[in-house]
């Protein structure tokens, strides 16, 4: 078995189907119907270590951390 059901065809798949001749069986299974995701679901529930930093001004600053 290369991948179950719902994960993601990625390269070393295709790779992996194609050495054990089964390439045409992997893409025959591809489902591709939309997801329905929600804005709400799309925004993380933490902010990145990159983020703008917004103060009560309304500006924006990059706020710095040491990764050392």
């Amino acid at each position: 078995m290369i991948l179950n059901v719902g994960e993601l065809i990625t390269h070393r798949a295709v790779s992996q189907a194609e050495t054990s001749g089964v390439l045409n069986i992997l893409l025959s299974s591809v489902y591709s119907k939309e997801p329905q995701i929600s804005d709400k679901e799309l925004r993380a529930s933490e902010h990145g270590t990159a983020a703008l930093v917004h103060h009560g001004n309304g500006r924006s600053q990059l706020e710095s951390k040491s990764f050392l």
